[in-house]
C-alpha cells in the first residue's frame, strides 16, 4: 500500500518544569535535533513539519533541516490539545501544499527512539489494518486500581475515594489486577482523515505498539532530566548520529 506520510513534531515553547525544554541541549544537541534526525533517518516521511509558537524554536527547526509552521498563540498555551495544533498543520497543507494519507507525531521529549522503531511502527500501521491509528503503550507501573481522588467532608476535611470505585481492589497484589497500559507519548500514526472526520486525532479504533523500554522514556520534569542522563551514560539507551 503506497501511501504518503508525513511527521509532525510539536515543539511549544511555554514549558514552566524544565525552561525551554525542547531547545536544551542534551549530550551535544537539543532535544528538537535530536527528534529531527531521527524523522530524517527512519526514511519514510515525504515532510518533516515542526510546529511552534516560537521564532527561535522555528529558525532552530530550519536549521535542521525541517518545514516550519508558526502555531498560534491560542492553541499554545498548557491546556491546548493535540488536535488543535495537527487541525492546524493540516488546513496549511490543505491550502499550500497538499494533505497527507498519514501522519506520525514524535515528540521531542523522546531522545531515545530510533529511526528503526519508527521504520517498524509504519510497517506495522500498514499492515496492520483495519485501524483508524496505532500509539505507543507500555505496561502501568502505577496500577489505576492503586489509586485515590481526595474529596472534601463537610467540614472541609479531604477523604480518599478509590478510582477504580472498588475498594477490595486497592489491597490486592499487582500480579493479581488486570494489565492495564499507559500511552508513552513516544509514537503516534494515524490516518489524516480522523482529523477531518473523526474531529480527533487517534479515530476510533486504535491499535497498540510496543517499543523497546527506554526508547519511550519521556522528559517532562527535571528528576526525568537527570534519569535520561543516568540512562544514556550507562549505555542502556542510544541517540541518532547527527
Amino acid at each position: 500500500m503506497d501511501k504518503n506520510i508525513i511527521a509532525l513534531i510539536p515543539a511549544r515553547s511555554g514549558s514552566s518544569r524544565i525552561p525551554y525544554k525542547n531547545i536544551k541541549e542534551f549530550f551535544g544537541f537539543s532535544l528538537l535535533a535530536y527528534t529531527i534526525f531521527q524523522a530524517k533517518q527512519a526514511g519514510i516521511f515525504s515532510r518533516i513539519i515542526v510546529s511552534s509558537d516560537s521564532k527561535a524554536y522555528l529558525d532552530i527547526a530550519e536549521k535542521y533541516g525541517a518545514q516550519t509552521i508558526r502555531r498560534p498563540f491560542p492553541i499554545s498555551d498548557v491546556l491546548s490539545t493535540d488536535f488543535e495544533w495537527i487541525e492546524h498543520v493540516m488546513s496549511h497543507l490543505k491550502k499550500y501544499y497538499e494533505v497527507p494519507d498519514c501522519f506520525a507525531i514524535l515528540r521531542p521529549t523522546n531522545p531515545f527512539r530510533m529511526p528503526e522503531t519508527i521504520q517498524l511502527a509504519w510497517k506495522r500501521f500498514i499492515s496492520d489494518q483495519p485501524c483508524d491509528s496505532i500509539r505507543a503503550i507500555t505496561l502501568c507501573k502505577q496500577h489505576p486500581h492503586k489509586m485515590w481522588r481526595l474529596m472534601p467532608d463537610e467540614s472541609d476535611r479531604e477523604y480518599m475515594i478509590p478510582l477504580s470505585g472498588d475498594i477490595k481492589t486497592c489491597n490486592s497484589p499487582y500480579q493479581g489486577l488486570p494489565l492495564v497500559y499507559a500511552q508513552t507519548g513516544a509514537l503516534e500514526i494515524a490516518w489524516t482523515s480522523n482529523i477531518f472526520e473523526h474531529k480527533n486525532v487517534s479515530g476510533e479504533l486504535v491499535r497498540p505498539f510496543f517499543m523497546p523500554e527506554y526508547e519511550s522514556f519521556d522528559i517532562n520534569l527535571p528528576e526525568d532530566w537527570i534519569m535520561a542522563e543516568e540512562i544514556y551514560k550507562r549505555g542502556l539507551a542510544k541517540l541518532v548520529k547527527l
